[in-house]
């Protein structure tokens, strides 16, 4: 278990409390079993309606408030999985090991990943490199076949069952929808 205790106090308690735990849960890309199980278990827990649907994607709806049962919902949308990237001298086990937090510059962060690498114009919008190579691209370079489906592919089919449109994620879903099939060899591009 990694000692996040530099997660107490922060505010609010209750949502660094259920960080802390998620912290704890190992989960790879391809590898978020363990992440399945903690939230649904989460639910169960909380008495929440939960289910896993066919292509892996946790769906927790919890109901709303008295008196807000005519009002528009709210829907959240995360990843289960982890990037797996790491500062070379750092010993870490992305199938075994909890992440641990720290605290740099007011900038709650895991160890072993040195933000400053990032360039001082991406960190005013992201804390992310420049450089990075997002997992959908690596396995599209791959020739793999992407989460598409899990991420915006399930907001559209969620979009259309509740009559809500969602052009920008089936756009997204289509384009790389196309690139997979091109990976697939059914059809053949050639750019000019």
């Amino acid at each position: 278990m990694a000692d996040n205790s530099v997660l107490k106090g922060l505010k609010p308690e209750k949502v660094f409390e259920i960080f802390g735990e998620i912290l704890s849960v190992p989960r790879p890309s391809k590898h978020e079993e363990r992440m399945t199980k903690f939230l649904m278990d989460w639910a169960e827990k909380r008495g929440l309606e939960h289910e896993r649907d066919e292509i892996g994607n946790v769906i927790i709806r919890k109901g709303a408030s008295k008196g807000m049962e005519n009002k528009a919902w709210v829907c959240l949308q995360s990843h289960m999985d982890m990037v797996c990237e790491k500062n070379g001298d750092k010993v870490f086990d992305f199938m075994k090991d909890p992440i641990e937090a720290q605290i740099v510059n007011q900038w709650l962060m895991a160890k072993g990943i040195d933000m400053s690498k990032a360039e001082d114009t991406s960190k005013q919008v992201s804390l992310i490199s420049p450089s990075a190579r997002y997992s959908t691209l690596q396995d599209l370079d791959a020739g793999r076949h992407t989460e598409i489906d899990m991420f915006s592919g399930a907001l559209v089919r969620m979009g259309k069952e509740l009559g809500i449109p969602m052009p920008y994620n089936e756009y997204t879903y289509h384009i790389i929808k196309a690139l997979e099939e091109k990976n697939d060899g059914k059809f053949e591009y050639t750019q000019k």
